[in-house]
């Protein structure tokens, strides 16, 4: 093995020699955070100079072995987190990748592996990929090979599914996304994002809560009042329990919230959800006319402009539909407001407002009867709105099947 330093270091006078690059670079980045600063960002200008957030170690180690390697021909493979295919932090990294090279394959290993036998590394802590570049400029027409939910038994018999390297910077534009996609997919998300409107064009504005959790000493009373706190364990799809805390009235914090939040039509989603849980989307519709609410940032809130609009939306972001695609492009267990703002959404035409019409009529039932009971079984009424959910974005039965994964 050659230890290969970062730059501007004490490389050994042997390398000094090779200065038109490595044909093949190959490694295994170590996963570690380090301070902003410490990597120069001349040398790293997309994972140091453009990236934000944290540094992740791994994200440097992609950019070096662009670096490293020879133009036009040279090969760079690493193993590296999941995270470098759709995390926020590592969005212009992948900007290199996408712009600066060839994909040529990617295979991605969840952090938890469905049998133990199949566990890829038993103290990894991440989900992990394998990516293999050239660094060329991609041609229109260049492909690359995604293979995603693999583990020790799959590793000999790979299943792919090929994507236009071109496709991923038209459909995901702000993050450069690679989404988790399986074999026949990749059309289904073009259709379903094609000719949409984004979900943040349709809102008065998101926030991620009013309130910092931080502050929670700050503003809770010990004894009842009118204001009520929310977090995001309180918040479900279609209804928000009853364990919720009391807020100290005339409190500074409080009252600025309060003033964001009254008479305000407010869909509520949880901030934090298991990447394996049943539903990534949990969304409620809050109307505040009558109620002090105040949220903390474990909760996602969006202000919609009127009650039929939310009560559209909230059947939206509670469809199987939505929560498949949502699924495509998150690796962690957090469900940003930005994330939530890029969904796309039919436009409502004359042709299919009797769709949206419905989907709003049975939201507004099931949110009725999650009022009176939580616990209602309002199953029946789901299923009835992710068929019209599938019928406003025009999916056929095959499509249909494809997504459910038969």
């Amino acid at each position: 093995m050659v230890r290969i330093p970062l730059g501007g270091g004490a490389e050994d006078s042997h390398f000094r020699e090779i200065e038109e690059g490595w044909d093949i670079v190959l490694g295994n980045p170590p996963y570690l955070q380090i301070p902003k600063g410490d990597i120069p960002s001349e040398t790293f200008p997309f994972s140091e100079g453009k990236d934000k957030g944290k540094q992740n170690l791994y994200k440097v180690f992609v950019e070096h072995g662009y670096n490293l390697v020879t133009q036009d021909s040279g090969v760079f493979c690493l193993i590296t987190q999941s995270s470098i295919m759709c995390d926020l932090s590592s969005s212009h990294t992948r900007e290199l990748l996408l712009t600066q090279t060839s994909i040529k394959q990617c295979v991605e290993f969840p952090k938890i592996a469905p049998t133990k036998e199949g566990q890829v590394f038993k103290t990894a802590l991440q989900g992990t990929c394998i990516l293999l570049c050239t660094k060329a400029t991609p041609l229109k027409s260049h492909s690359f090979k995604l293979s995603i939910n693999n583990d020790k038994t799959t590793i000999s018999k790979l299943c792919f599914e090929s994507i236009k390297q071109d496709s991923i910077l038209s459909f995901y534009p702000h993050r450069f996304e690679i989404p988790l996609i399986k074999q026949g997919e990749m059309a289904l998300i073009q259709k379903i994002k094609h000719d949409k409107v984004l979900l943040g064009s349709m809102l008065e504005g998101t926030l991620q809560g009013n309130i910092n959790t931080t502050k929670l000493k700050q503003i809770q009373s010990h004894s009842p009042t009118n204001i009520l706190i929310i977090k995001g364990e309180n918040c479900h799809r279609y209804y928000q329990d009853s364990q919720m805390m009391y807020g100290i009235e005339n409190n500074e914090l409080i009252l600025k919230a309060l003033k964001n939040n009254k008479d305000k039509n407010i869909i509520t989603t949880q901030n934090i959800t298991g990447t394996t849980d049943t539903f990534r989307i949990h969304a409620n519709f809050v109307e505040s006319k009558n109620t002090n609410f105040v949220f903390l940032d474990s909760v996602n809130i969006s202000y919609s402009r009127n009650s039929s609009e939310a009560k559209f939306i909230v059947g939206l972001l509670n469809s199987k539909l939505l929560d498949w695609l949502f699924r495509k492009t998150s690796t962690n267990n957090h469900v940003n407001k930005y994330e939530l703002e890029d969904l796309p959404i039919p436009k409502i035409t004359a042709s299919n407002q009797r769709i949206a019409d419905s989907i709003i009529a049975l939201s507004d039932e099931i949110l009725a009867l999650k009022a009176q009971d939580s616990s209602a079984d309002t199953s029946h009424l789901e299923v009835q709105i992710d068929n019209l959910v599938y019928a406003l974005y025009g999916l056929s039965e095959e499509e249909i099947h494809i997504m459910q994964g038969r």
